[in-house]
């Protein structure tokens, strides 16, 4: 999830598309797929974007987009710790979504029972 976010930030950068955009975009993505997913797994999502505030990942995250900014001289290297924190979410709710289609599609089937008689 933080990967596929600091790629999608680093396309920002590169191409300097407005941050408003895909913050939108990713944000609605996840409050859609929140409105079909489990609450286990609503709850799990949510918390889980807290993973990119940790005192490993915030450094890397930022170094990344510095550095990211600097090689194509854009005017700055904002925005990519933003696209990296939505992407959590929105990876946990696909999880529990293929996880669900995976049971309908693999429900284990009912005996029938024949009476005689």
């Amino acid at each position: 999830g933080v990967g596929t976010g600091m790629m999608v930030g680093a396309t920002k950068i590169l191409f300097g598309a407005p941050l408003i955009w895909f913050i939108l975009l990713k944000y609605a993505v996840a409050l859609c797929l929140s409105s079909f997913a489990n609450e286990d797994f609503i709850n799990i999502a949510w918390d889980s974007a807290g993973v990119t505030t940790g005192p490993v990942t915030v450094p890397f995250v930022l170094a990344t987009g510095v550095g990211c900014s600097k090689a194509v001289r854009a005017s700055e290297g904002f925005g990519i710790l933003a696209c990296a924190s939505v992407w959590p979410i929105i990876t946990v709710l696909v999880v529990d979504g293929m996880r669900r289609l995976y049971r309908s599609v693999n429900k284990p089937r009912q005996p029938t029972v024949k009476f005689v008689g």
